[in-house]
């Protein structure tokens, strides 16, 4: 960077969604009006962005990767209480028999039922 004649106060690194989410909130005012954000596959798997733009009260829509699961919104998870070694770090779903599914199972799933989702 300093070859490029950046300056050394300037020389930190910054994550790209942290970047494009400061943009969004510089440029927001001068935006006409959307109805939702619209981001690639690149972003869509970097969990902290769509966390932050639902705190924002942005609605989007995010490509994603196909191998990437996800429970259904039922999916009740706790972190349960060990009685003897250990205690549990990660929380565990309470039905066993429901298991996550890929993001290609999940669109496989609703183009059987198209009304469920239009």
């Amino acid at each position: 960077m300093t070859n490029a004649g950046v300056l050394p106060d300037r020389q930190v690194f910054r994550k790209k969604w942290g970047i494009a989410l400061e943009l969004l909130a510089e440029m927001k005012p001068q935006l006409p009006a959307y109805l939702a954000l619209v981001f690639d596959a690149a972003y869509g798997v970097i969990l902290p962005l769509p966390a932050e733009l639902e705190k924002r009260g942005e609605l989007h829509v995010a490509q994603v990767s196909g191998n990437i699961a996800a429970w259904p919104m039922d999916a009740l998870a706790a972190v349960a209480q060990a009685g003897r070694g250990r205690p549990a770090r990660h929380a565990k779903v309470q039905y066993a028999d429901m298991q996550p599914l890929t993001m290609t199972a999940w669109r496989d799933r609703l183009m059987q039922q198209p009304a469920a989702w239009r």
